[in-house]
């Protein structure tokens, strides 16, 4: 049965109109299914809209262009798709034929501003703002601004259904060669691709009884999720206009020289390091010894039974719970090395569609497993695509957006000469302060870890004797104003309406939700 069976949202709604001219359907990726969950079950926020804006200083050949964004629009199936779940128990993925490229041009110049940045922060909210159905094709927009004769901004948003990280990078790279190509008068003549198809086909093929074992082994004792104690902002004060924002501290050069030395001298990663000072933070915040938080996986090495894997465009990445046992007497160099032994393990097990997972825990239902999720890279998107070689690449520069998702919080890290953190929180639940401060604990760890690598972790002080005094009073106020003349029943309704998959009420290890409570209390008063 499906998540979507499982969460009570309606597959028997109006089937929205269709286009009849269909190149291929297949069943969505579990990946694709959840996000279908959260963008139905959160239909006030725009979840899973991505963003990627790229600078092009350069004078560009609109018709060029264009041309080269209809070939990957052709050549890649699931740019062209849209997701039907009405009636059916699971979703299915379905290739549109004869689709225009949605593709709008701007003319700004006779704007004659000062600052264009304020203008384009504007046309992106609103860009995610309208976000996407995902019943009507296609799941993505091409909006080009001309801001002076050789300066231009190019506006993909897309859904993150069609794409992930290595997705761009792969569909931005191939349409950059097809332009270059196209600008000194060649045609392109491009192989057809692998398609994402062979992916989800691939997937349900696979016998997740050994993945079953696995995870109940690791998860086995953990009976709910490790709080964000940093969390400082009321419910109350929720509001579904409010952007997710970043915060982001770019370690010196130095210190991350020194990182990728102990990393390398110890058959250990700088994902590994990070692994482990967000075990440490964590394990500070939320006074707990025996934290989870999410570890995001690209999963294409380990598709070995889908060809060309690394040259499918669409969504293969799979976050799945990293749970780490923070001992004050251990060494950290060994609590390091187990944690990379666990990231290693997982990759016989990083398919397992994450609702699984939950279901083997030992959590009670409506839990989730973890409210922060970690994303290493190599290196940031430009610096890969400047790594081609490519001359024209010097006048390129990509700015992405990440999505808003159902984790509170993701850091992303990227390992390059400066080393760099990126927190994406939202300001619904965490003050900016908050976030800077964390970001400069991380600095700390990261500078106590190289010092001295043979001490243990309880030399390893997160936390000043200040701070816990505000994790364990000042952040644990939860007391917030509300309007007095509203009643019990509409502040309840309110809630429901915000934060329907929160949890409302806790009996031992029963927890139900704002929707659930709401659904059993509808039948109770149907009853009566």
């Amino acid at each position: 049965m499906s998540s979507l069976v499982r969460a009570n949202i309606p597959l028997t709604q109006e089937a929205p109109c269709r286009s009849v001219c269909l190149e291929d359907s297949h069943v969505a990726s579990p990946l694709q299914a959840g996000m279908l969950f959260h963008s139905l079950y959160i239909p006030h926020q725009p979840m899973y809209v991505r963003q990627i804006m790229l600078v092009l200083r350069e004078a560009v050949n609109v018709s060029a262009l264009k041309q080269a964004w209809e070939l990957q629009f052709k050549r890649h199936p699931i740019l062209r798709s849209s997701l039907r779940w009405e009636g059916l128990s699971e979703p299915v993925q379905e290739i549109h034929a004869n689709l225009d490229l949605p593709f709008e041009q701007h003319d700004w110049q006779t704007l004659r501003l000062n600052n264009y940045d304020e203008r384009l922060r504007e046309l992106l909210w609103e860009e995610k703002r309208v976000g996407f159905d995902l019943s009507s094709a296609p799941l993505m927009r091409l909006k080009l601004i001309r801001l002076d004769d050789a300066d231009f901004r190019l506006i993909w948003t897309f859904h993150h259904v069609i794409s992930d990280t290595y997705s761009d990078v792969l569909t931005i790279k191939e349409m950059f060669g097809f332009y270059d190509s196209l600008c000194r008068g060649e045609q392109p003549r491009p192989e057809s691709p692998p398609v994402y198809r062979t992916h989800c086909e691939w997937l349900r093929t696979q016998d997740y009884s050994r993945a079953e074992a696995y995870w109940r082994e690791l998860l086995k004792g953990f009976t709910e999720p490790t709080p964000l104690a940093m969390r400082t902002v009321s419910a109350t004060e929720e509001d579904s206009s409010r952007e997710l924002r970043d915060q982001s501290l770019k370690l010196s050069a130095e210190l991350t020289t020194k990182l990728k030395t102990l990393a390398d001298t110890n058959d250990l990663t700088l994902n590994t390091m990070l692994h482990g000072a967000w075990a440490l933070l964590l394990s500070g915040y939320s006074g707990k010894s025996d934290v989870v938080f999410g570890g995001v996986r690209r999963c294409r090495s380990s598709a070995l039974g889908v060809k060309g894997a690394r040259s499918i465009v669409g969504p293969f990445i799979n976050t799945l719970p990293v749970r780490v046992n923070v001992s004050p007497d251990s060494p950290l160099l060994l609590w390091l090395k187990t944690i990379r032994q666990q990231w290693i393990e997982l990759r016989d097990f990083e398919h397992t569609p994450l609702l699984k997972i939950l279901e083997w825990s030992e959590l009670p239902r409506g839990s989730t497993l973890f409210e922060s999720a970690v994303v290493y890279d190599n290196a940031q998107i430009n610096t890969v695509l400047r790594q081609q070689g490519a001359p024209e690449w010097q006048n390129r520069e990509l700015h992405t957006f990440q999505a808003r998702s159902n984790y509170l919080l993701t850091l992303t890290a990227y390992g390059e000469d400066e080393f760099l953190m990126t927190v994406r929180y939202d300001q619904n639940h965490f003050e900016d302060s908050s976030i800077i401060l964390m970001l400069d604990r991380l600095r700390q760890v990261f500078e106590r870890m190289v010092e001295n690598p043979e001490q243990k972790l309880s030399d390893l002080a997160v936390l000043t004797a200040e701070e816990k005094r505000m994790v364990l009073y000042e952040w644990n106020q939860t007391g917030s104003e509300y309007p007095r003349d509203a009643t019990i029943g509409a502040l309840f309704a309110e809630q429901v309406e915000r934060r329907g998959e929160a949890v409302a009420v806790v009996n031992g290890r029963e927890r139900v939700t704002y929707a659930e409570l709401n659904e059993r209390a509808n039948q109770l008063g149907h009853y009566l």
